[in-house]
C-alpha cells in the first residue's frame, strides 16, 4: 500500500491499494467517530461498488445508507445539493455524522460541499472510483456545485478526512474515461515533467499504474499545501482550465473533463504567442497528446472562448482572465491577460473558429 500525507491546515492521508472499498469501515472507525454514514455516488457507480461499500461499513458497526444522483456535470447543482440536506435532516444526521463520496469528480465535489455546509460542517471520506478523480477532484478539498454561468461558481475549501484510492475500481473503467484522466495526467506530466512524463511517454498500465497516481498526487499535494486556498500559485494547477471550462461550457458539458483540459493546453503550446517554449519541448508535448489519439479540435469562435473564460472563476477586475503558459516542461507561469491580449496570444480574430 501507498501512504500519502497531505499537510494542509487539517491534515489527511491518501491510501493507494486494491481492495480499499472491502476495508473502507474499518478506515471511517480510525478517522472518524461518525456512527451513521450517508454514502453519495451516482447511479451507475452506486450499482457497481453500492452493496460492496455498505457491506464493509454495517461490518464496522456503522449504520449507513446510499444516497444515489443521476450521472454526469448536470447533477451538479443547488436541486441535488439541496435534495440531499434535506434527505440527511429528514434522517437525523448530526455533526457527528459522516459522509463518503463514492464516485468520480461530479459525486467528490457535491459530497464535500454537502459536507462543508450541513450543520457548519461534517466530517467526509473521498474514494474516487476513476483515474481522473483520484488525481485531481479527491485532492485538495475543493468542493462545488454549478451554476448555469459557469462550473463551481457557489464552493468551499474543505479538505476530506481520508483519501481512498482503490485501484481494482480502475480495472472497470471503459476506455474513454481512462484517457479522460489520462488528459488530466498530462496537465502533471507538462507541470511536472520527470518521471510523471515518462511514464506516460512509455504508457501507462497496470505496472506503473500506482506510481503515476502517487506522483500526481504528490505533485497537487506540494501545491496545495503552500496556498490551500488558492490565494497565489495554487492557479498554477489550472493549466489548460482557462480555455477548458470554456470548451465544456459551450459544449454543454458534453466534452469530458479531461480531453478539455488537453484541448486547452493544444491551444496554449501552439499558440503564436508561446514564444518562450522550445520547439523540441513543443513537439514532445504534441507527441504525447497524439500517443493517446486525443482530439485537439476545438469548432468555437475565439470571442466565444474568452467570454465563456471570463464568466468563470478565473476572470480578475478589470476585464482580465488568469491563464497558465507554457514557457517550458516543468516551467509554467501565471499571466493575467486582457481579452484582447489573449486573441493577440493565440493569434485569432474573435469572430474566426479556433480549427
Amino acid at each position: 500500500m501507498i501512504e500519502i500525507k497531505v499537510n494542509t491546515v487539517k491534515g489527511y492521508k491518501v491510501l493507494i491499494s486494491k481492495g480499499l472499498i472491502c476495508e473502507a469501515g474499518n478506515y471511517v472507525n480510525l478517522i472518524s467517530p461518525a456512527r451513521k454514514i450517508m454514502v453519495i455516488s451516482d447511479e451507475k457507480v452506486a450499482k457497481l461498488y453500492g452493496t460492496k461499500l455498505l457491506s464493509s461499513l454495517e461490518k464496522a458497526g456503522l449504520d449507513a445508507c446510499i444516497y444515489p444522483i443521476k450521472v454526469g456535470e448536470k447533477s451538479k447543482n443547488i436541486g441535488t445539493y439541496v435534495q440531499i440536506v434535506r434527505d440527511m435532516a429528514a434522517r437525523e444526521y448530526t455533526r457527528k455524522d459522516a459522509l463518503i463520496a463514492l464516485g468520480g469528480g461530479v459525486v467528490g465535489d457535491i459530497t464535500g460541499f454537502v459536507a462543508s455546509t450541513y450543520m457548519r460542517g461534517i466530517d467526509f471520506i473521498q474514494i474516487p472510483t476513476t483515474l481522473l478523480s483520484a488525481i485531481d477532484a479527491a485532492i485538495g478539498g475543493k468542493n462545488g456545485i454549478d451554476l448555469p454561468e459557469g462550473k463551481n461558481y457557489v464552493g468551499t475549501f474543505y479538505q476530506p478526512k481520508l483519501v481512498l484510492c482503490d485501484t481494482d475500481t480502475f480495472r472497470d473503467l471503459p476506455n474513454e474515461e481512462k484517457i479522460n484522466g489520462i488528459g488530466e495526467g498530462i496537465k502533471y506530466a507538462v507541470l511536472a515533467g520527470g518521471e510523471i512524463l515518462e511514464i506516460l511517454e512509455k504508457g501507462l498500465d497496470e505496472s506503473n499504474e500506482d506510481r503515476f497516481l502517487e506522483l500526481c498526487i504528490k505533485y497537487k499535494a506540494s501545491v496545495v499545501e503552500n496556498d490551500e486556498r488558492e490565494r497565489g500559485n495554487r492557479m498554477i494547477l489550472n493549466l489548460g482550465h482557462t480555455m477548458g471550462h470554456a470548451i465544456e461550457k459551450l459544449s454543454k458539458y458534453t466534452v469530458p473533463h479531461g480531453l478539455a483540459v488537453v484541448k486547452g493546453l493544444y491551444m496554449l503550446i501552439t499558440a503564436p504567442g508561446a514564444v518562450a517554449l522550445a520547439k523540441h519541448e513543443r513537439e514532445r508535448i504534441i507527441n504525447l497528446i497524439k500517443k493517446y489519439k486525443f482530439d485537439v479540435t476545438v469548432p468555437y469562435k475565439c470571442g466565444d472562448l474568452l467570454s465563456a473564460a471570463r464568466n468563470d472563476k478565473k476572470a480578475e477586475p478589470g476585464n482580465k482572465i488568469n491563464i497558465v503558459t507554457v514557457k517550458g516542461i516543468g516551467n509554467c507561469e501565471l499571466v493575467n491577460l486582457s481579452q484582447d491580449e489573449l486573441c493577440r496570444f493565440f493569434g485569432h480574430d474573435p469572430n474566426r473558429k479556433i480549427n
